[in-house]
């Protein structure tokens, strides 16, 4: 097993090289055309910067989601002696370790090109001020997680009920599957992304208005109940799947 985790995290790590460095070209040619005075208007640069920011994330979870896929039908890691349990744990565990070093770095990039525009004063009163209550932060980021884990374990359902239906009725068009696959990707991603900053920022709201709420609580747990009941789809889905084709 831990030969295929490194194998795996490997593979990946080299995705999210590459997105990483288009994103810091991006980053690079947004301070370019600022420096050669090309720009409309200068108020745009941080909501520009923040755009590409969410446009990568974007890119960077459906291309770990594609290439799980890859892993669950590659013939490559069926031939290896490991159990279909673990083999899903190791894509999945390899997908976190990579999505989490890909928020570092991204995360980096944006604060620094953001301090770069924003100035000393202005990116500590509004960047890091407003966003360093330490329960505050662990909150958000709990939050987020978990909305990851939703969509990468969620993602592999979409994938295994696909692949369910394929083998009952076969899909002719393979380009348009994938295409459709992609689209369902991109679309959970943006969504569930966009759902978690709306937690975030109710959590933050009954934080700082000091209202006593049970929201964050029942949020992870229903979060955390619905993770665990697809990961037990997941595992079912994979190994009946493993058996249609095996037989």
């Amino acid at each position: 097993m831990y030969n295929v985790s490194k194998d795996l995290l490997g593979n990946k790590f080299k995705r999210i090289a590459l997105i990483l460095g288009w994103n810091f070209l991006s980053v690079l040619a947004v301070i370019t055309i600022d420096y050669l005075k090309i720009i409309f208007n200068p108020s745009y640069k941080t909501i520009l910067l923040i755009a590409l920011s969410a446009g990568f994330y974007l890119w960077s979870v459906v291309s770990l989601i594609k290439f799980s896929r890859q892993v669950l039908n590659n013939n490559k890691y069926r031939l290896i002696p490991l159990s279909d349990k673990k083999l899903f744990f190791s894509d999945f565990l390899t997908s976190l370790v990579a999505y989490i070093t890909y928020c570092l770095v991204s995360g980096g990039m944006l604060l620094v090109s953001l301090y770069y525009y924003m100035g000393k004063t202005s990116f500590l009163r509004v960047i890091i001020d407003g966003n360093t209550q330490a329960e505050l932060l662990l909150k958000d980021l709990a939050i987020f997680f978990l909305g990851t884990v939703l969509i990468l374990v969620g993602s592999t359902l979409i994938h295994l009920t696909m692949g369910c239906l394929e083998s009952i009725f076969p899909f002719k068009n393979q380009k348009a599957f994938k295409i459709m696959f992609n689209c369902f990707m991109v679309a959970i991603t943006a969504g569930i992304s966009y759902l978690s900053l709306i937690e975030m920022s109710a959590v933050s709201m009954y934080r700082f208005i000091k209202v006593p709420t049970n929201l964050f609580t029942n949020l992870c747990l229903v979060e955390g109940f619905i993770v665990i009941a697809i990961v037990l789809i997941d595992l079912y889905l994979l190994e009946n799947l493993s058996e249609t084709t095996r037989s």
